[in-house]
């Protein structure tokens, strides 16, 4: 029984080592989700700065050149900040994928340590049940004994 025990804790062992990996890498995509989502955070505050502050030409007017330029640069920003938002929403989808692949393995490393300690306690109980036997039979072995030496 502890043969099988054994064998059944080497895979085990590869199991919870592969566990550790896909939660490195759900611990990397969680990172990456962190700094996209911070860069988002940075590029719409400096949207919302830049807007605020509104070009002032000589005497409080501006050119037609100047607001289209103003103009300009805050379409790029938007397109930048709905470009940041897609890749936060992607980074989301990547971790929320590793963390499924994650807990499956983590559920298949648990099963295989109850399977590897339901084993060892058989493998004990047998054991146990093998030394009372032994334990048993001693004093009708002794009772022969005495007879068979009289």
């Amino acid at each position: 029984m502890n043969d099988k025990a054994d064998r059944i804790q080497r895979v085990q062992h590869l199991a919870e080592t592969e566990e550790r990996k896909f939660c490195r890498a759900m611990g990397e995509a969680q990172r990456l989700l962190g700094d996209n989502e911070k860069r988002l955070q940075e590029l719409q505050e400096y949207r919302r700065e830049y807007a605020s502050r509104r070009p002032n030409g000589v005497k409080g007017t501006i050119s037609s050149v100047q607001w289209a330029d103003y103009q300009n640069f805050l379409h790029r920003l938007d397109e930048a900040v709905r470009a940041q938002q897609e890749l936060v929403m992607n980074s989301k989808q990547n971790r929320d994928a590793h963390r499924k692949r994650w807990m499956l393995k983590r559920q298949k490393m648990e099963s295989l340590q109850k399977v590897v300690d339901r084993y060892r306690t058989d493998a004990v109980r047998e054991d146990e049940r093998q030394e009372q036997k032994v334990q048993d039979d001693l004093p009708a072995r002794a009772h022969l004994f005495s007879r068979a030496t009289r």
